[in-house]
């Protein structure tokens, strides 16, 4: 029986309820605070060597492994939270851009990239780009164009300017760089001032951008698979063709057009499209003739506006938003959908048929409309001159003079004039749920109640009975016909509640099916008719199975070539198209046959709605696909590239014992104990994640593979002996697999069956023996007393030593006060602390005018001795909370925490300080004196701004050689 089959109209639809939009449906998966991802507010996205894709938030970085996003942070040492700019460089190495510094994954932890020993910061746009392994190329804040590189014959990187001084005075537009890309042949292009710039080995070539360029705005640059440059800013898109010199205006009125104008991101997709953002709501994609919109009227909810794209390595796009987290789109390739609001007049979709003009009838639950498809067009009504069709269009064909005929649910069968495109009623007949025009123009119609024939080309519509009697069996007491077909020319199948029938030779008779597995009839009345002459049916009682009828002749026989896959599904429709796929829509999305693999396609690939209807399933001029359900329609285009999906990936992620992560390199050795080791493994594939299945096994405890539904797996206390753990993924329906992924360790015995401890017991046996026979445990007592009164000794002098040795760690050697490292840390402590209170602090740095002169006249014994005088002055006139330490050669910092340097009274502090150094000379030895001069460079802080301690530090340095500029022995204020 026909499932959701009304015998009575639905509801009639207003048409002023039918609100016009301009596009279809596409499917998206958002990643949110559910998911793993705290902050949703994504500024930047990257694909991994390994897979993983990356979000940079403004407070956090998150990895994908394909199940949940996990944070990485200061554990894993990144210093900041606020991430601008993400890259994978060519050899798959992870590149991460903050306001706090430059970092780089690297084996399992962030290292910070750093530029003579001065943090990169790195702003937002396309900033990080690689043209090898070998070498990143970074925009700095200050515009600068750097390349960092691998630090020959050791660890770290080397970064340094990518432009010499000659070239960036012989080219001046080369000092303002906001936008970078390399191309893919290894050329550089650059948003250079005004201009776009390219860089090869014959030097550098430019082109003035026309028009209006927001210079306070990164620039987007993207050189596509064509040879063509695109440069996206905040309110321009223009394309360069290759090898010409003028630039294409491509400009779309939504792109980049919103409240923020920071990000300017341009990718090409797998397949050529270029894509960016459009205002606050969406993106826009270029197709080669016209942006197309994709926003919420697309089902697309961007909250704020899209920051970064990501093109996946398997052509998947995903969305990095202002508000709504990480955006996949599911289906990017394949699905598109239309539902009410593209003016269908209701969201259950029967049936499809393509006029002869090339427009798309689609029957629904409330009447047929005009679907504009390729023009991404709202559905119109089709006309009428009886009111407004509410019928549930159940079924729909086409006649040879290009007339399209419809069949309800309510038993109207209804004629769209191919000439006039008027709709009207030709019959009233029982329910009607097929209607199917053969190869000689005769209207079948299966209803409720029998089987109908119109003889088209004879110009009669009066329907007549065809079923009145069958061949063998005599009258048929009005059988249900659901389903109808034309194998060949002149041979008709209908399945009804008598079985299977077929037309042939001007007689019906029914066809004998013997029972095989379980098929004895064909209760679900569904069939296909095949491209290449055979017959699809699905059969019971029992679960349903799909089966194949192979010869015509006397006896079919049956073939069961997809009940394994179908499972538990209720079949709703069948259809083999050109190329000889099958397809088999159910309850829980379609499946589709190559006669080798299988894909299911569902809402996890992009279909609309799982829920398919019966008899909805049409393959359109193009060879795309239309799936009706009941929440709308689906378009499955580019069929032939559905199986190109990518074989599985696994990847082992972690191994852990008692919550703690292990890091397992060649040859690694566990102690054994009796917890429980956890093997954690990941499949990056992201396309139709339900059809990945994993098998594994561990060597060296069982041989066998076995299959696991997750990619974790506990073992409880392995024994003593070497192992090898094995994973695999694989994909059952398009029977691929990746290679196994595997981690090799030994599980040590436990101490009480080691060698050692067997020598052990032997050992303290001996002892035991002898102890009996001395009895000497008086002596023992007193010897271990004795023992413990040593190490308390020895503990008390450790712990002594340790404290001086920490002191000589952060005392200065010469002057005995902080160095300059421990004179940082408590500066840092102090400016924490006063920014925290809104306190004042001050720095002076101060250093001993012509202090070279004495080393050079006088010996450096001469020089030691005034550097201490120095210390020795400053400690004797500072607070207790004051500090004083070296900072390196003749310079000395005192940082003053509650004085203000702007205010009279403090100023006069500082004098004081400045004074005691010239007032008295200094006795350097040998009942020698000298009389010494100093500058002072001073900084303050005001509690309402904040600052580093690099900045702070860098003001009183400045105000240092300000101070010496002026002529020495005075004090500068910065």
């Amino acid at each position: 029986m026909l499932r959701r089959c009304r015998a009575v109209c639905v509801l009639l639809l207003g048409a002023a309820a039918a609100l016009a939009a301009s596009a279809q449906q596409r499917s998206f998966r958002y990643f949110d605070q559910n998911d793993g991802l705290r902050n949703v507010a994504v500024n930047a996205l990257a694909q991994d060597g390994a897979g993983y894709v990356w979000a940079g938030t403004e407070n956090g970085l998150y990895r994908y492994d394909g199940s949940t996003f996990r944070r990485f942070g200061a554990e894993q040492g990144l210093s900041t939270a606020a991430i601008t700019s993400l890259h994978a460089d060519a050899g798959g190495g992870l590149w991460v851009g903050t306001w706090q510094g430059l970092f780089r994954w690297q084996e399992g932890s962030f290292v910070e990239v750093r530029m003579a020993d001065k943090m990169i910061r790195v702003g937002a746009g396309q900033l990080l780009d690689s043209t090898s392994p070998e070498q990143i190329l970074v925009v700095s804040e200050q515009k600068r164009l750097l390349k960092v590189e691998p630090q020959r014959g050791g660890p770290g990187w080397v970064v340094q300017p990518f432009f010499s001084a000659p070239q960036i005075e012989a080219r001046a537009e080369l000092r303002s760089i906001s936008g970078l890309r390399v191309g893919r042949r290894g050329d550089l292009w650059l948003a250079c001032a005004a201009s776009l710039c390219r860089v090869d080995s014959a030097g550098v070539a430019t082109w003035k951008l026309p028009g209006p360029i927001d210079p306070g705005v990164p620039i987007g640059i993207l050189p596509d698979s064509r040879g063509d440059v695109w440069v996206n800013s905040s309110s321009r898109q223009l394309q360069l063709p290759a090898a010409q010199h003028d630039f294409i205006d491509r400009s779309d009125a939504r792109a980049n057009r919103g409240s923020v104008h920071v990000y300017t991101p341009i990718v090409e997709d797998a397949w050529g499209h270029i894509l960016t953002r459009s205002s606050d709501d969406g993106v826009i994609r270029w197709d080669g003739s016209r942006w197309e919109a994709i926003g919420p009227a697309d089902g697309l909810s961007v909250s704020g506006g899209v920051n970064a794209i990501l093109a996946d390595r398997d052509g998947g796009v995903w969305l990095g938003t202002s508000g709504r987290g990480v955006v996949r789109w599911v289906g990017y390739r394949h699905f598109s959908a239309w539902t009410t609001r593209e003016n269908l007049p209701h969201d259950d979709v029967w049936s499809f048929m393509r006029d002869g003009p090339g427009r798309l009838l689609v029957g629904t639950g409330a009447g047929a409309v005009w679907l504009d498809d390729r023009e991404q067009r709202a559905a119109r009504r089709v006309g009428g001159g009886d009111g407004a069709d509410t019928h549930q269009a159940g079924s729909l064909a086409r006649d040879q003079a290009g007339n399209l005929w419809i069949g309800t649910f309510t038993g109207a069968l209804m004629k769209i004039d191919a000439r006039t495109r008027v709709r009207s009623v030709v019959a009233t007949l029982p329910l009607i749920f097929r209607v199917h025009v053969d190869s000689s123009g005769v209207l079948w119609i299966g209803t409720k109640h029998g089987v109908f024939v119109i003889d088209l080309p004879a110009g009669d519509h009066t329907p007549r009975r065809v079923d009145d009697k069958v061949a063998g069996f005599g009258p048929a007491p009005d059988p249900q016909a659901t389903d109808i077909c034309e194998r060949v020319p002149g041979e008709v199948w209908v399945t009804t509640s008598l079985g299977l029938l077929r037309w042939k030779d001007a007689e019906l008779m029914k066809m004998a099916l013997p029972a095989h597995d379980g098929m004895a009839s064909t209760e679900q009345g569904l069939l296909a008719c095949g491209a290449k002459g055979g017959v699809w049916l699905v059969g019971g009682p029992g679960p349903p199975g799909v089966w194949q009828l192979g010869s015509m002749a006397a006896a079919a026989a049956q073939n069961e070539v997809v009940t394994r896959v179908l499972a538990d599904r209720h079949v709703m429709s069948l259809h083999e198209d050109r190329r000889g796929w099958l397809w088999v829509s159910t309850d829980d999305g379609v499946f589709v046959f190559d006669g080798v693999r299988s894909r299911h396609l569902n809402q996890d690939a992009g279909l609309l709605w799982n829920d398919c209807n019966q008899g909805a399933l049409y393959e359109d001029d193009d060879g795309s696909m239309w799936v009706g359900t009941s929440r709308g329609a689906s378009h499955v285009e580019n069929t032939e590239t559905l199986f190109d999906l990518p074989a599985p990936r696994v990847r082992i992620e972690s191994v852990s014992r008692d919550g703690q992560a292990l890091q397992l390199g060649a040859g690694a050795s566990l102690p054994w104990t009796r917890s429980a080791l956890t093997i954690r493994a990941v499949s990056l594939s992201f396309d139709s994640p339900r059809a990945v299945r994993f098998r594994h096994r561990m060597l060296g405890l069982d041989d066998e593979w076995s299959a696991i539904t997750a990619a974790e797996v506990t073992y409880p206390a392995l024994p003593p002996g070497h192992y090898r753990y094995e994973i695999m993924a694989q994909n059952d329906d398009l029977r691929t697999q990746s290679p196994p992924a595997f981690v090799e360790f030994e599980i040590l015995p436990p101490w009480w069956r080691s060698t050692v401890f067997y020598v052990a017991c032997v050992l303290l046996f001996g002892m035991a023996v002898v102890s009996l026979f001395r009895w000497r445990v008086r002596a023992l007592s007193l010897n271990q007393a004795r023992l413990e009164a040593l190490v308390q000794v020895r503990t008390r002098e450790l712990e002594s030593s340790r404290e001086q040795m920490r002191e000589l760690a952060l005392k200065d050697g010469l002057t005995g006060v902080w160095n300059r490292r421990a004179l940082t840390d408590l500066l840092q402590t102090e400016l924490a602390r006063a920014l925290r209170q809104g306190e004042p602090l001050t720095l002076v740095m101060a250093d001993a005018d012509h202090f070279k002169r004495v080393n050079d006249t006088l010996g450096h014994q001469a020089g030691d001795e005034i550097l201490k005088e120095l210390a020795r002055r400053f400690v004797a006139v500072t607070r207790a909370y004051d500090t004083v330490g070296r900072y390196g050669g003749e310079e000395f910092i005192i940082v003053l925490p509650g004085l203000q340097s702007n205010r009279a009274e403090d100023r006069a502090r500082i004098e004081a300080f400045h004074r005691i150094v010239s007032d008295t000379p200094m006795d350097i030895g040998g009942e020698q004196r000298l009389s010494l001069t100093c500058s002072f460079g001073v900084a303050g802080v005001d509690a309402t701004v904040q600052v580093s301690v690099e900045q702070l530090i860098a003001r009183a340095d400045k105000a240092l050689y300000r101070a010496k500029e002026l002529g020495r022995d005075r004090i500068e204020y910065g």
